[in-house]
């Protein structure tokens, strides 16, 4: 009777240990193809600005190496492992990896793959609290892809906890760098022409820009690989519809670069709206990031439309009537055209039904 009662559990348990096996296949093969075709590894991880420094680079390097790079926000390991089981040939010279780490201990797995000859680190936030538990844990677990690294690291020193861990084949980019000028911006005196729209990615930039450099890129292909640059869709990427801006930065988000987002619509002279969830997987620290955020978007923007049910945002909006509350996104955003046309809306943070048409 008791062998009976879990008989069903067999199934279930032959199918976990096939995946197994099947995911442990599948990495050695493609450890394999890395070590046969040896190409140089770039990898990127950070909290966030991984997928749009990947595409920057890939735009600069492609312009004068034969380039293979992790499509979307491919950034699992048996993602970024059947991407290399498909694609790595021996035409490539540069293999440009994004890894997305979401826990303590994340990384090890990716260091069992491979060793990047350059790492990039774009910066480091209060983000998947619920598994990282600590902000410590989430620098030290990102910082580990900088120590691996064979030559050298491109770091994001905006960010005085990645400054503090001082090596030799640290290499740091601070915003501080560059001056802001209204066609982009200037580089250790040198102009660079971009139409990339939100000026806090403009440290993403740089960092694309330092490593272009490390690599020996001509000026004037870098130059001209920054001026076709075009803002990454869902991360901040813009449309214009009849007078009304909208702004998509839909993909995700975290307390840092919500707050950039918001700096960089805040410059705009038009009726400001922004649709956000608020900020989520944060753990025992949600409220409290929530509702930062909740009284800087009040403070801020004409109207706030919240989607979904946000318990800070809710506070918040006791003492104040520019906050509404939506349980779809279409609903929220179908909302904004009752308001005023020659407005800019702000699509913050992960809305999965969102559609703009």
């Amino acid at each position: 009777m008791f062998l009976f009662k879990y008989l069903y559990l067999i199934p279930f348990m032959l199918e976990n240990v096939i995946e197994q096996v099947l995911k442990i296949k599948y990495i050695k093969q493609a450890k394999t193809k890395i070590l046969q075709y040896n190409p140089k590894i770039i990898a990127i991880t950070g909290s966030f600005g991984k997928t749009s420094t990947k595409n920057y680079l890939n735009e600069i390097l492609s312009k004068h190496y034969k380039v293979l790079t992790t499509p979307k926000s491919f950034n699992t390991l048996l993602g970024i492992t059947s991407f290399i089981n498909k694609s790595l040939n021996d035409n490539y010279d540069y293999l440009i990896l994004e890894v997305g780490v979401d826990h303590k201990g994340g990384m090890n797995k990716f260091m069992k793959l491979f060793i990047p000859d350059i790492s990039i680190i774009t910066g480091v936030a209060p983000q998947h609290l619920a598994t990282f538990k600590t902000f410590e844990n989430i620098v030290n677990e990102k910082m580990k892809l900088a120590y691996m690294c064979k030559e050298i690291a491109f770091i994001n020193g905006d960010f005085e906890e990645l400054k503090d861990m001082n090596n030799s084949k640290f290499i740091y980019c601070n915003s501080g760098e560059i001056e802001i000028t209204n066609k982009g911006f200037i580089y250790q005196n040198n102009e660079y022409i971009t139409s990339l729209f939100g000026e806090h990615l403009y440290i993403n930039l740089l960092l694309a820009l330092k490593v272009a450099n490390y690599l020996n890129i001509p000026s004037k292909l870098i130059k001209k690989s920054i001026e076709n640059i075009k803002n990454t869709e869902h991360r901040f990427s813009c449309t214009n519809v009849g007078n009304s801006l909208i702004i998509d930065d839909s993909y995700n988000s975290n307390l840092y670069s919500f707050n950039r987002a918001i700096d960089s619509v805040c410059k705009i002279n038009k009726y400001k709206i922004i649709i956000t969830p608020g900020l989520i997987e944060l753990g025992e620290k949600s409220y409290k990031y929530n509702f930062i955020i909740a009284k800087r978007c009040a403070d801020l923007f004409d109207k706030v439309l919240v989607v979904g049910s946000n318990s800070a945002f809710k506070e918040v909006a006791k003492n104040n009537n520019k906050i509404f509350f939506f349980s779809k996104f279409i609903d929220a955003y179908n909302y904004t055209k009752t308001i005023v046309e020659d407005k800019v809306i702000l699509i913050e943070n992960d809305i999965p039904d969102i559609f703009l048409k």
